[in-house]
This record gives C-alpha cells, structure tokens and sequence, in this order.
C-alpha cells in the first residue's frame, strides 16, 4: 500500500535543507515502520508505540517547540535576537520561518509523522494481522495509538486554527486523517470544530480500550487520556462536558496512590533532575521522558532557558513583578535570577553546576485537571458545578501558599488564569489560555526587548496563528492557506 509514509516523506525530503531525508526517517527499529504490514505481533506494535514517543520526543516536537512555542507567545517570556527560531516566533515573524526550508514546517509535518504511525497501527490491529498475545493487549495499544493520534489532530489545530470561541469554529482547522492514506488521497483541511469533533471521538473510543496501568516511562494510559479530553473539551467550548470529565477524573485519583497532587513541600523538587527519569511520577499523566544517553542536548527546551547552556529565552518582568507580588508562593522558586535581577526559568535545571540535558517535560499533570475543572465551572451557569469548581482552584492555591484562599466572590475567569498562569509557566499553555479566551495583550516594549512587536495581539491578529506551511501547497494545490498568509 501506498501509504501516508510516502506522503510525508515526500515533505520531509523537500524541507531537508534544515536536516537530511534520512534524520527524520529513523532507522532504529521502534520508528522505521512505515505501514501496517510490519507489524504482525504484539511487540512489534508496542515497538511502534515507542516510536511514536521518539517523534514527541523531537526537539521540533515536545522537547523544544511545541513547549516554547505556547510561552514565547505570550506575554510571560521572551527571547533575545540569539535564537534565530524562537526570536521569530517571538516577534511573529512567520514570513522568514515560512521558506520552503520552514521551521514552521517541522511544527506541521512532526505531528503529521505521528498520524501516520498511530494511523499504521490501528490498521494492523483491525485488519487483524497481530497474531499473537491477549485481546487485552491489543486493545491496549490500539487505544494508546487513537489517544496518541488525536493528541496530534489537536497540536496541529491550536497552532494552525483559530480558537474555537472566535467564531464558533468555522474557521479552517486542520486535515482529519483517521486511516493510513494512499498517496492518491489528498486531504484538506476541516473546520475547527469538524477538527475537535473527530478529536473528541477519538479519544472516547480510546479511553474504554486502554489500560489504568502506569507505563514505562509515565507514557499515555486511561487517565491521560481522560485528562487530555478534558483539555479537548475546554479548547472546544463544552465547558459543562470538560467540567464532567475533569471533576469525575479528579474524585477517582483523589483518595487513591496512583496518581497524587504535589506537596507544598516537595513542588520544586518534582522539577529538579533525576536521572532515573521518576521524578514527574506521581502527579504527571503525560510527560516527555529524556535521559543522560538519549536527551536533545543542546536542542532541547531546558538548554535554551538555562543560564549554563544558551539562555535565550527569559522570563519577561512582568512575569516576575507578578510572581513576586506573592513571596510566600512557592513557586516562585521556579523562577532564577542573574546578577542584575533579570529573571529566568529555573524549572527544568539538569544535574546541578551543568547545562540542562535530560530533564523531562511534563505534558499533562494532574493539577491541570483541577484548573480545568476550575476554568470550566466559572463558565458554567450550574451554581454547583461553580462551588465545586472553586473548591477545585483552592487546592492548587492552597498548594502554592497554604496560607492563601480563594473567596466566592473573588472567583473569576481572570483569577483563574492566574493560577494557570504561576502553575504552568514554561509548560507551553500561557499563550493559548490568552488566545482562545479571547484576551487581547500588548508586547510594545517596557519589559520586553527593544524589538518585541508593536502588535496588539488577539484573535483577531491574523499572525495569532502560523501559516500552512509553503511546501504543503506543492503537494496539494487545493489546501486553504490561513487568512492573511500566501500559498507560495
């Protein structure tokens, strides 16, 4: 079969002026496979699990851009002229990223390579070729690999699609891809809310198939997956069905050991390194995992914020002025400062007296959940959902300074965002949280470089979202570009 494989190597082949053909088709064995032939048995399909880890685990992925890219473009951190990557996306320079060798490329076709993998897999489990091992294994993967696929579907839409909330999703989204495609099988791109609809499906398809186990390397299982169709659902607006989810996930793990909210106590030691990779085991659902062999080195999130590797993205003033305002909040150990009081993210540090290597990165904790739930509520009419929903806040405001509480009438959107706002700071959620509220800010200088953008930036800023990358064009002619951007 012609597959989705041929579709994507062919990008990978035009964008290879950034790397070779070769680099982005990995020849270990967890990542080569390219269709739903080569796997015919459990491992080999568990093998294809893993490497659709080792594409996340791409600094233009999970390890750099993805996590960067959702703070650079806000308001909380910036970037000085150095990093030629990150400095455009902090200006929203997208026409220099945009080349036929795009950055912005990467941004699109990695997700796409996880579509295509987890896309191979579900083909050879419902074609039955795996001949080996228990129903319980199999349906074990094949819902990791629609958990994994729709985690995708979603990276590409809040990077390439308007916000739903902007108009009610109708804007162009991205390609749904629910098979392995023939090269004749061309597709464009859905609506927003077509993108979160299938993306919504995916996952409750998912869930009931995949194990509550925690996996090696704290991959996805049940509750991550339950944990990322509430994000899902608070992205799309249905803020009654993120509550549900959210709350009946947070009173499931509450009193049990699996999974448990960080202690006041142990919160800055959850981020420092650990070279046995545990160290996000107890309150991450999802996270990125690097270790001392096989990390980004000096392509990797925690190199560019610390101050013994590039140091290029920092956080702004703003940030620090209102991280301060409360001293006793223990997260404000997350954040270092140089000699002349200029502030940077202390949270990913690598082994001490060293550059930042092999940290990992968490990509769903459990007190985004809470925050969900918290968000959610205050958007609800339901008066229970929003006492809930204030008692969900609490706990993580209570866990930054337990001498802190949130009142009913202090209960806002606003004051929720905050929270979001110290909780995540350098996770990649400040700036979608911004956008998809609607909320306009301003990077006119001040506390930012020089060259920061003069833009107000909001929704309705057509550069508030990348362009389709040029090279997709030549492939199809009749993808719908982004407004405002040119197809060549």
């Amino acid at each position: 079969m012609k597959t989705l494989y041929i579709y994507v190597c062919i990008f990978a082949c035009m964008t290879a002026a950034l790397t070779s053909c070769s680099d982005f088709l990995d020849t270990t064995p967890s990542t080569e496979i390219a269709t739903s032939e080569a796997i015919t048995s459990v491992a080999s399909a568990q093998s294809a699990i893993n490497g659709c880890y080792d594409i996340m685990q791409n600094s233009y992925y999970y390890n750099q851009f993805y996590l960067i890219y959702g703070d650079i473009r806000g308001d909380d951190v910036q970037s000085d002229a150095g990093n030629q990557i990150s400095y455009s996306l902090y200006v929203y320079d997208h026409f220099r990223l945009n080349s036929a060798s795009s950055s912005i490329g990467y941004m699109w076709f990695r997700p796409l390579q996880l579509i295509r993998n987890t896309s191979s897999i579900i083909e050879a489990i419902d074609a039955g070729k795996i001949t080996d091992g228990t129903d319980e294994a199999k349906n074990n993967i094949k819902g990791h690999a629609l958990a994994l696929r729709a985690m995708a579907h979603f990276d590409l839409v809040k990077v390439f699609g308007y916000p739903f909330a902007k108009d009610n999703g109708q804007s162009w989204g991205v390609p749904i891809i629910d098979k392995a495609l023939d090269i004749d099988d061309i597709p464009v791109r859905s609506t927003v809310d077509e993108t979160y609809r299938f993306i919504v499906a995916e996952l409750e398809k998912a869930i009931p198939l995949m194990s509550t186990a925690k996996t090696d390397y704290n991959q996805m299982n049940a509750y991550g997956a339950r944990a990322l169709l509430a994000r899902t659902c608070l992205y799309w607006e249905k803020n009654d069905k993120a509550f549900e989810v959210a709350s009946t996930l947070i009173e499931e793990l509450k009193n049990g050991s699996l999974y448990q909210l960080y202690t006041t106590d142990n919160y800055l030691a959850a981020f420092a390194y650990n070279s046995e990779g545990t160290n996000f085991d107890r309150e991450s659902l999802l996270e990125i995992f690097n270790t001392s062999m096989d990390n980004p080195a000096r392509n990797g999130l925690a190199y560019m914020y610390s101050p013994n590797g590039y140091a290029e993205n920092m956080l702004t003033a703003k940030f620090k002025s209102f991280i301060q305002s409360d001293p006793e909040d223990v997260r404000n150990g997350i954040v270092g400062y140089y000699g002349n009081g200029a502030p940077y993210l202390a949270k990913y540090p690598g082994e001490k007296g060293q550059a930042a290597f092999d940290n990992n990165y968490p990509l769903i904790r459990l007190s985004e959940v809470y925050l969900i739930a918290a968000e959610a509520a205050i958007k609800s009419e339901d008066a229970t959902k929003r006492n809930a929903g204030l008692e969900y806040l609490n706990v993580i405001v209570k866990r930054g300074n337990p001498a802190n509480n949130v009142t009913d009438e202090e209960y806002t959107l606003e004051r929720v965002l905050d929270e979001r706002r110290k909780e995540f700071v350098g996770e990649g959620h400040r700036y979608f949280d911004l956008l998809r509220n609607g909320i306009s800010f301003s990077r006119s200088g001040g506390y930012h470089y020089n060259a920061a953008t003069g833009y107000d930036i909001d929704w309705n800023f057509y550069r508030c979202i990348l362009p389709i990358p040029l090279d997709q064009f030549k492939l199809n002619p009749n993808l719908q570009q982004n407004e405002g951007y040119e197809k060549e």
